[in-house]
């Protein structure tokens, strides 16, 4: 065999080698793709889990509970409707309306009277105890969107 022959067995080898090669690499760009997405996936849904909590406990404290506080979440809020399904989204969305209400109960009570006061104090306490029940359950709500196995 000459030197003629290797060179066209070579020539005739390098466009599948070539095709290979492409292969490998476009297959490998792909699946670092879906593990980004995955990865912006999880830290987007972690944020509006980091908020919820910090507004949960802002909320069940109620020292320092704020018109601010309030807004945050809704931010936070309004991009679960896109990274949850409706069950936490309508979660997210009750926990707000509480919070409102909470804001607004602390409002009324400066301006009531001592009888409607009470009253005021009671309904806001039962807003406060519902903050402090649902911190002990958020994680576990969380869960399976967080979940790496669920990412897909």
């Amino acid at each position: 065999m000459g030197y003629k022959q290797y060179i066209d067995i070579f020539s005739a080898l390098l466009t599948p080698v070539i095709a290979t090669v492409t292969t490998y690499i476009a297959v490998q760009q792909y699946r670092n793709n879906r593990l980004k997405v995955r990865h912006d996936l999880y830290d987007r849904r972690l944020a509006v889990l980091r908020a919820t909590n910090r507004f949960f406990l802002s909320a069940w404290q109620s020292r320092g509970f704020t018109w601010d506080d309030l807004k945050e979440f809704s931010l936070s809020k309004s991009e679960a409707h896109f990274l949850y399904d409706n069950e936490l989204d309508n979660y997210l969305k009750d926990a707000y309306e509480r919070g409102f209400k909470l804001l607004f109960l602390e409002d009324e009570r400066k301006r009531s009277s001592v009888e409607d006061d009470q009253k005021i104090v009671y309904e806001m306490r039962d807003h406060q105890k519902w903050f402090g029940e649902q911190r002990d359950t958020l994680n576990q709500r969380f869960r399976k969107y967080l979940s790496l196995k669920a990412l897909k």
